[in-house]
């Protein structure tokens, strides 16, 4: 197996040094190899000794269960929900700092996946738990590591796995540029940025199931379980709700970003909304599915039951679109499309204040479904 190597240079602000004029921030290089089908080396690279480095996303901690500091009096801390590499007392500052990253699967949650391996050996690796507070990094994105093979058809590069179930690439590749032509369309909004899609297979998982994570310009869909290497009407409808709920998330927690500490709900209820919608435009649904889509979302929250952020968040967004077709006509996909260029115009982000102004607008009052949707039932909420 061919391994992968990924370098750059960022620029940082390193984290708890004492204060002293200089000339110039120092330079920090990060280099990533992949060294077993287990693990891959991280170093960064100083041009001053490192006192501590603070990462931008603490991940939910995961780096103190699977990244292991090898340099010799650094350890993981935490300060204030942060998540940083500090020196310890007495020890002598280094200019690098080597960390062992182990690939094992790892249960807790997190938003994404530190890394995402395929059966040929890639491996993909979420560059935003790499970054630090101070650098001027990239957009945080899936990199991946070996000699990968990107295919291209209508403006859409695409990854499979070379063991991925062959209806899966097809039907991929037949429906995700129409799903996104329907947000470009009804939303009003270009990306302004190619779109990637990867998708990895995990025949030996012991769930069935298919997850999803949207990056700007980026998506990827792990497949889970062997239940999938034969097409069927379940397999296909569960493969188009994902690709379209992701494809959602291309626009509102890529093309702007939600405000932090914003209620999931919002998001991705209306990822849920939006793509069922998307799916009934492109005929991939019929007009009696989406109603049961809409009846299931509230007898769900009603009923309390798991993933209450999309199915409360989904049950509130249906009626948010009954109330504004009553006042002025506008559908959810011209709300959103109102709230996304709102963002665009001010700080690049959304709150639940954003939005309940643009519904405010639309003459929809919605201060008893304001905060956690999932804190009550959608049956009788006056919106």
């Amino acid at each position: 197996m061919t391994r992968g190597m990924m370098s750059l240079t960022l620029m940082v602000l390193l984290c708890g040094c004492e204060s002293r004029p200089v000339a110039e921030p120092p330079e920090l290089s990060v280099e990533l190899e992949e060294v077993s089908d287990f693990h891959l080396m991280l170093t960064y690279q100083s041009s001053r000794p490192l006192e501590s480095l603070q990462f931008y996303e603490a991940g939910g901690f995961f780096r103190e269960r699977r990244w292991e500091v090898l340099t010799p009096g650094y350890a993981f801390t935490r300060d204030l929900g942060a998540q940083l590499v500090r020196l310890e007392d007495g020890a002598d500052a280094q200019f690098t700092l080597d960390v062992k990253i182990h690939l094992q699967p790892d249960s807790h949650p997190r938003r994404y996946d530190h890394a995402i391996r395929f059966t040929n050996g890639l491996v993909a690796v979420y560059s935003g738990y790499l970054n630090v507070m101070g650098m001027a990094a990239d957009t945080p994105a899936y990199i991946v590591l070996g000699d990968a093979v990107w295919m291209e058809d209508r403006g859409i590069r695409y990854l499979f796995d070379a063991a991925l179930p062959e209806w899966m690439t097809y039907s991929t590749q037949q429906h995700l540029p129409a799903i996104l032509e329907v947000y470009r369309e009804r939303l009003g909004l270009e990306l302004g940025v190619p779109v990637q899609l990867m998708m990895s297979f995990h025949p030996d998982s012991e769930v069935t199931e298919l997850t999803g994570a949207a990056l700007p310009g980026q998506i990827h869909i792990g497949v889970h379980g062997t239940e999938w290497e034969e097409d069927s009407p379940w397999a296909e409808r569960r493969l188009h709700r994902l690709l379209a709920h992701e494809a959602a998330h291309l626009w509102n927690a890529g093309l702007v970003r939600f405000v932090e500490g914003t209620p999931p709900s919002l998001y991705e209820g209306g990822a849920e909304a939006l793509g069922i919608r998307t799916l009934f435009a492109l005929g991939l649904v019929d007009a009696a599915t989406l109603s049961a889509t809409a009846d299931a979302a509230a007898e769900h929250c009603a009923a309390g039951t798991e993933r209450r952020d999309y199915v409360c968040g989904h049950a509130v967004a249906n009626l948010v679109e009954q109330r504004s077709l009553a006042s002025d006509g506008s559908d959810l996909f011209t709300l959103w499309g109102r709230l996304l260029r709102h963002a665009q115009a001010g700080s690049g982000r959304y709150d639940e204040d954003a939005w309940e102004a643009v519904l405010a607008a639309a003459g929809i009052a919605l201060s008893s479904c304001r905060g956690d949707t999932s804190a009550h039932p959608v049956a009788g909420m006056e919106c």
